[in-house]
């Protein structure tokens, strides 16, 4: 008695083909009319999709294809869903897509900081007892009450058994540590051999310039108490803008040391550290055989609809563009170039220049990426490259090492007073 017949139950339908309509449809005479049209084929392009490493300058992974609408020029990052482990997305968004290819920038994800501690043991070497401390890495440890001891005189903390180096308290802690007590027995007051068996002891005179500081200083008088025989060793270090020129041990020369140990002290001495002020105009360090310092140039425009973008990141391009306009001889040959580096593109002739100079790199793929934001650290190297001086410079930001490329180039920035940082961090990857 079925009249109609529901398409749900066709299970053969033509290959290549689907329903006009899908429902119950009339059966007439034991027939039923069915429409079926061609399925229509969606026309795609295969897009190579490669995750790039900012930080570390690398590829990582597999390059993998993608198959997006023919006519698609943007690759979606939601669309992603195989990012390496341990990284996340630079940009997120929509992402060019050029010559069938997208490079995802990522970076190490950043796992918060764990403080670290460390132990400070005192011996008192049968004096009484000295609580240990708990010090947070970098910090001071807290200088204790002096012990005590029947019959002797406590004279200070060791960082050895052999009591021949004293400890400096203005020393950051960087590791489990054990101090040691040293004694002097106090003198009988009776003659013959029942004098004093107190250690002899020298001074030495600490003087230091303007610009720096000594490590220990000798306190308000300038004097550093040595028994004899041991070793003590002076720190010098120069403040910002400053350098140490000289550092003279009893009135000779032993040359810009950031360090001197007497040893075995048998007598007085003298140390003087000097300083003097570091090159903080561009003339000082050679840049204007490069720049023109002395004529005020346009050398930063805005854009096009009268905005200035005073809150936008830089891009490469425009930094390029900037120490370009500065040069005093911008007719180089060109013997760099870039794959994404257009002839005649606005900013060409800057990028190529100055990498002929020798003042900017590209990547080790051969790109430039001219609209990728300037770094901090990249920044600063272009700066540097026009004054930079083979010199050994410190850098006391917690967040350059030593083993990072653009150490240098941050240490003589520095040095030089041209940039700073408040908490003591640089943010080098940061724009």
């Amino acid at each position: 008695d079925a009249t109609m017949v529901n398409t749900s139950t066709f299970k053969d339908i033509p290959a290549g083909y689907e329903l006009v309509w899908e429902g119950d449809l009339q059966i007439n005479d034991g027939w039923v009319w069915v429409e079926v049209r061609p399925v229509e084929e969606t026309e795609t392009q295969s897009v190579t999709v490669t995750y790039w490493d900012t930080v570390n300058n690398k590829q990582v992974g597999e390059t993998f294809t993608i198959e997006v609408a023919a006519d698609a020029t943007n690759l979606n990052t939601s669309t992603l869903t195989n990012i390496p482990e341990g990284y996340e997305l630079v940009w997120t968004g929509d992402l060019a897509i050029e010559n069938g290819a997208v490079r995802v920038e990522i970076r190490p994800v950043t796992a918060p900081p764990v403080e670290k501690t460390f132990t400070v043991t005192f011996d008192s070497n049968g004096g009484s007892k000295v609580a240990s401390q708990t010090v947070k890495e970098g910090e001071k440890v807290a200088k204790p009450a002096n012990p005590t001891l029947s019959g002797y005189t406590f004279e200070g903390w060791f960082v050895d058994k052999a009591l021949k180096t004293a400890y400096d308290f203005n020393t950051p802690v960087m590791s489990d540590i054990t101090l040691y007590a040293s004694w002097d027995r106090r003198s009988s007051g009776g003659g013959g051999g029942g004098g004093s068996s107190s250690t002899k002891k020298y001074i030495i005179t600490v003087t230091c310039g303007e610009g720096g500081e000594i490590t220990p200083d000798g306190g308000s008088d300038n004097e550093v108490e040595v028994r004899k025989g041991n070793d003590q060793t002076f720190r010098i270090s120069a403040n910002n803008g400053y350098r140490i020129s000289d550092v003279l041990v009893d009135g000779k020369s032993v040359g810009n040391v950031d360090k001197y140990t007497f040893k075995d002290v048998d007598e007085d001495h003298e140390i003087e550290a000097i300083f003097t002020r570091r090159a903080a105009d561009p003339s000082d360090s050679g840049t204007d055989r490069y720049l023109n310092t002395k004529d005020h140039v346009q050398y930063m425009t805005g854009y096009p609809d009268g905005s200035f973008g005073p809150g936008q990141n830089m891009t490469r391009a425009e930094a390029a563009q900037m120490f370009y306009a500065l040069l005093l001889d911008q007719n180089v040959p060109h013997t760099v170039s870039f794959s994404d580096v257009p002839a005649d593109a606005w900013y060409a002739e800057a990028v190529n220049t100055l990498a002929s100079l020798g003042m900017i790199n590209g990547y080790p793929d051969g790109t430039f990426r001219p609209d990728a934001p300037i770094t901090r650290a990249e920044f600063c190297v272009i700066a540097l490259a026009f004054a930079y001086e083979p010199e050994d410079f410190d850098c006391n930001f917690r967040d350059v090492s030593t083993s990072d490329w653009f150490y240098d180039y941050v240490a003589q920035a520095t040095s030089y007073g041209w940039i700073s940082g408040a908490d003591r961090s640089f943010r080098p990857n940061e724009c």
